[in-house]
């Protein structure tokens, strides 16, 4: 879904620690993925954090259905979602 090829070591995410390249994005993107089966659901608790973005961009990537939610969420709504939609995972 994302092609990135030629960009690898250009910046894709500034943080307060640093810069992240599309290298480590995908990287770490990969590795969140790869704890998750395709085709399924996942509640993503998002914040602005590059955690989240390479979530996303790793849920994406891999035929995983990420749903943004914010992780600020009453927790009593998001047990509601949660009993509601069942997601594979709560990430």
């Amino acid at each position: 879904m994302f092609n990135w090829n030629g960009r690898e070591d250009r910046p894709a995410l500034l943080t307060e620690e640093g810069v992240w390249s599309y290298e480590r994005l995908t990287k770490e993107a990969g590795g969140i993925a790869a704890h998750v089966g395709r085709r399924c659901l996942v509640f993503l608790l998002a914040e602005n954090a590059p955690e989240a973005i390479a979530g996303y961009v790793g849920f994406l990537s891999h035929d995983i259905v990420p749903v943004m939610v914010d992780a600020a969420l009453d927790a009593e709504l998001l047990a509601g979602l949660v009993a509601r939609y069942r997601p594979s995972f709560v990430w």
